[in-house]
């Protein structure tokens, strides 16, 4: 069973895996959606899967409140994300 959706935390100590690996892993696999989250800067990437890569749907920073796919229904405010 494939997830439609998967988030990755990014750190310096697995960005590179993440993004290189995992992530085309993840588009092979038939994953719809996936978060990169990083803490360090604040910053929410949600991508989307279409026929040929991983298409960037949402790039977000700081406080904003996003509706991010595929949670769109629901507002989610990253100023949460960054207090753990």
């Amino acid at each position: 069973m494939v997830p439609d959706w998967v988030c990755e935390i990014l750190s310096d100590s697995t960005r590179r895996h993440d993004l290189t690996v995992k992530m085309p892993m993840y588009f092979r696999h038939g994953v719809g959606h996936a978060w990169l989250v990083d803490a360090d800067t604040h910053t929410l990437q949600v991508y989307r899967r279409v026929t040929d890569g991983w298409l960037l749907a949402l790039a977000a920073s700081g406080d904003d409140v996003v509706r991010a796919p595929p949670f769109d229904a629901v507002d989610l405010d990253l100023a949460t994300l960054w207090r753990w």
